[in-house]
């Protein structure tokens, strides 16, 4: 059984990351694997590339591109796929129409959540939903809202994001050398982050948690790891609130479960997460969470045993303060951080290892590839 593996792009991100994984590690005995890019290879496309599989770009235009829906099917006729599995919403609606012209079994999985859906997207969904073999999601969050919001129905799997436990996380570096190469002391104490430097991931709180906790702790430096639209905002917002010497952008990583081990405190400040991997990597990593009720990261974290979690009454105006409170108690208690940790390792390693992930993506495609057009 050949598989496509159809998404917008591969740039660094979490659905990308996913879709990276099952690129490297979904094949087996039975299963041969493909990538297509709507839109363009990047980062991580060309790191796939370079280890020698196969990924097609298709070059979407702004809009609708019709010319896709045919280079797609062609793609799809020509070297002999046998399941389309989709991942995202644009995914998806090409995905389905390529599917009308060469007829193909089709996966969805979806990754995220949209806080509305236009009419015309619910309407399509209505009408060719019954194109789509199979439906996953990576958390009941999400699944909730390809019902309540995409108006798709029917059974939706949930498929939870999975990373590679093993190796066991070493011990952290000597001296935190990764973070001393951006200025950050060996002995500060240290609040990190993970994630694309975008608005939904909310970072300026990071800022604002900075400028809050410094007078109580003035060895404290904030570092997030990532790159997008808002770093300039970011940067500002550091020097208006005169913490600029205490905040550091580290880029985009290669290295991110080693740098992990240099935290001495993950905070996640998302408006909205569905299953995030930065997160997976924290409590493999063993590094003590911080982070708000949203989404499906309640499904992950169980707070006040694996890690703590912020009720968020407004995400468009989540409390600073709380924020400031639950870092506050575990770099005053290390002992508890490190509980915490253990715990939330413990809950990775049971639930979110990376072949468990495989596994149930295998059989979905399976499932599907047995059953009659």
């Amino acid at each position: 059984m050949k598989v496509a593996l159809l998404i917008h792009h591969l740039q660094i991100g979490g659905a990308e990351s996913v879709v990276a994984q099952l690129a490297r590690h979904l094949a087996d005995d039975e299963i041969a694997v493909e990538v297509f890019c709507l839109d363009e290879r990047g980062r991580l496309g060309e790191r796939l590339r370079a280890e020698g599989i196969e990924t097609i770009v298709l070059h979407r235009r702004p809009g609708f591109d019709v010319s896709v829906v045919w280079r797609l099917a062609r793609l799809l006729r020509r070297r002999r796929i046998d399941v389309i599995h989709a991942h995202q919403r644009p995914a998806l609606f090409y995905g389905i129409l390529a599917g009308l012209l060469r007829p193909t079994p089709l996966l969805y999985t979806e990754h995220g959540i949209e806080d509305r859906v236009s009419f015309s997207k619910r309407i399509f969904n209505r009408l060719f939903g019954g194109r789509v073999n199979g439906v996953t999601a990576v958390s009941n969050a999400v699944a909730d809202g390809l019902r309540d919001i995409d108006g798709l129905h029917g059974d939706i799997q949930i498929i939870p994001n999975g990373i590679d436990c093993n190796p066991a996380p070493a011990p952290p570096s000597q001296g935190r050398r990764r973070l001393r190469a951006f200025g950050i002391p060996a002995r500060a104490r240290v609040v990190g982050s993970v994630g694309r430097l975008h608005q939904v991931k909310n970072h300026q709180l990071l800022i604002q948690l900075v400028a809050e906790l410094l007078p109580r702790y003035p060895d404290l430096h904030l570092a997030i790891a990532g790159e997008g639209p808002e770093r300039e905002a970011l940067e500002q917002s550091a020097t208006r609130l005169a913490v600029a010497p205490h905040v550091h952008l580290l880029g985009a990583r290669d290295d991110i479960p080693a740098l992990l081990r240099e935290f001495d405190v993950y905070v996640c400040s998302s408006r909205f997460e569905a299953s995030p991997l930065a997160l997976l990597e924290a409590q493999a990593a063993r590094v003590p969470i911080v982070a708000p009720a949203v989404g499906g990261i309640g499904d992950m974290i169980a707070s006040e045993s694996e890690g703590l979690l912020v009720p968020c009454r407004s995400a468009a105006d989540p409390s600073v303060s709380e924020f400031a409170n639950a870092v506050g108690r575990l770099l005053d208690s290390p002992e508890l951080g490190r509980a915490l940790a253990d715990r939330a390792h413990a809950r990775v390693t049971r639930e979110h290892g990376q072949e468990h992930m495989l596994e149930s993506y295998r059989d979905c495609l399976r499932t599907i590839a047995t059953r009659s057009f």
